[in-house]
């Protein structure tokens, strides 16, 4: 896709914000830079870190992008500092249960309202594929599981181990 790179670059901290890996890769390809930083000066790396929606998929996909696991942000933070801050906030407290959406069955079927239902019915009738698109980006969004602890864990041992090959062995 050939969007003007102002749009490229709004797509993709809009994508890192929402936490969907497969759509940061995705503006990526289209020419995003995984080292861009917000108007705010905060990393993508950082950003990715500092959301709501952590996904350790979208931290990897930068960083097999290039992206810098020692980038600061404006506070002077990296996002393994971010990560091991955010991560230190559960220490002490019991695992939940993820719960699941409530957009699926035990089956694992959509479960939508009707207006929703008559929706896609409508888009079906007059943009067919685009109906198909709609209810599997639907379903993507019903399947997703938000576990922000674990995700952190993975980000931090991710980080972690990459500082560690980054890091000459002391003589």
């Amino acid at each position: 896709m050939k969007l003007p790179p102002k749009y490229v670059r709004r797509l993709f901290f809009i994508r890192v914000g929402k936490g969907d890996a497969e759509q940061v890769r995705e503006t990526i390809l289209w020419g995003a830079d995984p080292n861009w930083k917000t108007k705010k000066g905060r990393p993508a790396l950082v950003k990715a870190v500092r959301q709501m929606i952590v996904e350790a998929g979208v931290v990897k996909a930068l960083l097999d992008n290039g992206a810098d696991a020692g980038a600061t942000d404006e506070l002077g933070q990296t996002a393994l500092d971010h990560a091991r801050r955010r991560l230190a906030k559960y220490e002490g407290r019991p695992r939940k249960p993820i719960p699941r959406s409530r957009s699926l069955s035990p089956g694992g079927e959509l479960i939508l309202p009707k207006w929703e239902w008559d929706h896609i019915d409508e888009m079906t009738r007059e943009h067919p594929d685009y109906a198909e698109m709609y209810l599997d980006v639907r379903r993507k969004a019903a399947e997703r599981v938000y576990d922000t602890r674990g995700n952190l864990e993975r980000i931090v041992t991710l980080l972690e181990n990459l500082q560690k090959k980054q890091t000459p062995p002391a003589s």
